[in-house]
């Protein structure tokens, strides 16, 4: 195991830079997610690390070794695919194994090696057979049991559960996680999914084409973003993002949201000037349809207009428009009709301010 690290790394092709100076510092052990949409430079650091890509400028060092210029091969590294990338003419057993008798590992080390992983990821009953005849799950499995044979100081995933089915994306995350507390390998994860983010991650690096809006840990990047992408990134459904304008009234600081002015929270009174363009964002389930809800002195009302709503269960989700803006608000399910005209109730506690030029948060120290 070891840590890793990067330095104001960059990559571009030709004229178009993909990476925009990447930095951040791994602890040995530390399993770090990189979360963004496709195109934002994820993968390219990650086949950077494993040496399949090279590196325009900055460095990428594993503990005390620059890998710059070492040969992938030779940088004790273990990474799994998205595709699974199996040998299809080769047992379960023979995939895991392959690495091993590359290295000249004698076979009794090879066998040891093989059904410890394949007892760890449930595939021992699987051992005889070829890829296409295990399940999408079952290759994935597979190939992790490849990479953790060899033992190595990291781990690199690029996005190895995309290609499964919700429910065994489920399960596989509880399979990562549960390899990753009892190996402790130092891990660098590739994902689109916030939810496998937020599930595995000790940290989370967010990127925003090229550049890292915000590294965290899960509780961090969800409640305290540091920007406006970051906010309406994270989160399912999506923060509500409303247009507002910063007013002061008779010593009182108002937000004007599209023709009717609600109290600005007290956290960002100081922070506030007049006519200030911003944009208020609160997550669906911090929206109340009923004030006893709340406690009195977090209550900042307002009202909507109520156009659908979806039925989830045990929850609804339902749909308004404030202002002209569309909001979505995640509440308990109800049997009653709700009316057109809607009062509804914020939580000052969990309002988000970012400047409508900037688009930084106001609450950034």
């Amino acid at each position: 195991m070891a840590s890793l690290s990067f330095k104001d790394l960059r990559k571009s092709y030709g004229k178009v830079e993909i990476v925009k100076g990447f930095d951040i510092e791994m602890s040995d052990g530390e399993f770090v997610v990189l979360l963004g949409a496709s195109g934002c430079g994820k993968s390219t650091i990650l086949r950077m690390v494993a040496g399949l890509e090279t590196i325009t400028s900055g460095q990428i060092n594993m503990g005390d070794k620059c890998l710059n210029d070492v040969d992938p091969k030779d940088r004790d590294l273990a990474m799994v695919f998205q595709s699974y990338a199996l040998y299809p003419h080769m047992t379960v057993y023979e995939n895991i194994a392959f690495a091993l008798k590359v290295q000249g590992v004698n076979k009794e080390e090879i066998k040891k090696s093989v059904e410890w992983a394949a007892d760890m990821l449930q595939l021992t009953d699987y051992l005889n057979r070829k890829p296409k005849q295990l399940s999408g799950g079952q290759r994935q499995r597979v190939a992790m049991g490849r990479a953790m044979v060899r033992t190595p100081k990291l781990f690199l995933f690029d996005e190895p559960l995309s290609n499964l089915d919700a429910k065994l994306r489920g399960k596989m995350r509880a399979e990562i996680k549960d390899m990753h507390n009892k190996l402790g390998v130092t891990t660098l994860y590739v994902t689109h999914d916030q939810v496998e983010a937020m599930t595995l991650a000790d940290r989370i690096v967010v990127m925003n084409k090229g550049v890292t809006a915000q590294i965290g840990t899960p509780y961090q990047v969800f409640t305290q973003p540091t920007n406006q992408f970051v906010a309406g990134f994270i989160g399912s459904p999506s923060m509500n993002m409303i247009p507002a304008k910063a007013k002061q009234v008779q010593g009182e600081w108002l937000l004007e949201l599209a023709g009717q002015e609600i109290k600005a929270p007290e956290k960002f009174v100081g922070k506030l000037q007049e006519g200030q363009e911003l944009t208020l964002g609160i997550r669906p389930n911090d929206i109340h349809l009923h004030e006893k809800q709340l406690e009195p002195s977090h209550v900042i009302a307002a009202k909507a207009t109520f156009t659908d709503s979806e039925l989830l269960g045990a929850t609804m989700h339902v749909k308004a428009e404030l202002g002209g803006q569309s909001i979505i608000i995640e509440a308990p399910a109800e049997h009653s009709k709700l009316p057109s005209a809607l009062d509804i109730f914020l939580d000052a506690t969990f309002v988000h301010l970012f400047d409508g030029e900037t688009q930084e948060s106001l609450a950034k120290p």
